[in-house]
């Protein structure tokens, strides 16, 4: 397909590792392209108390772009630590924390806690020019007592999947994006655009 004939559509974030990931997903049925690349540089406060109002945040923030956005928010939600990190999971050890330092807190927080039950989610808020849709995707697992793998971003080094023994780390970028969280919400994404577009 002719790339200048695939829809551009806006991922309304700054994580390049997420915007490579979403774009790996949808592979040539769009074009990702940042808030960067239409001069968007503000830094959009996402003060929601769910993923799904910062979803709906960081859409509507680059909405007058003249073309479709999409929005993302995702989070660990860890059982003994009643769903946290959840829409605190980016910023988890601060404000201006690393990938690293928020998996240590984490695991420093789950010392000697035998129910290693969590979940990653994604919610993505979609902009169609006039109305906005949430779609969200699961995947359950465990959390490891310490970082495995090389592969991934945030989380992925200390999360297992169901039915997997790899973490998200250890998998291909093509094995995890089959199963991931992420891939579940772009699914019901898509399988809207397929039913109302």
């Amino acid at each position: 397909m002719n790339p200048t004939t695939i829809p551009k559509i806006l991922v309304s974030s700054r994580n390049p590792h997420k915007r490579h990931e979403i774009q790996a997903i949808l592979e040539n049925r769009f074009q990702v392209i940042g808030p960067e690349d239409i001069g968007f540089n503000e830094e959009v406060e996402e003060s929601g108390a769910t993923l799904e109002e910062n979803a709906r945040i960081k859409a509507l923030a680059v909405a007058d772009w003249g073309g479709p956005v999409l929005a993302d928010d995702s989070g660990l939600e860890i059982e003994a630590l009643g769903g946290g990190p959840g829409v605190h999971s980016a910023r988890f050890a601060g404000s201006k924390s690393t990938d690293l330092q928020n998996i240590q807190k984490v695991l420093k927080m789950m010392e000697g806690i035998s129910n290693r039950r969590a979940q990653f989610s994604t919610v993505l808020a979609y902009f169609d020019g006039q109305n906005l849709t949430t779609f969200k995707g699961s995947v359950s697992g465990t959390i490891l007592l310490q970082p495995r793998g090389n592969d991934g971003f945030g989380y992925d080094p200390i999360f297992v999947a169901d039915g997997h023994t790899k973490s998200f780390s250890e998998l291909s970028p093509a094995k995890k994006n089959s199963l991931s969280h992420r891939k579940k919400a772009l699914d019901a994404w898509l399988n809207f655009l397929d039913l109302y577009l």
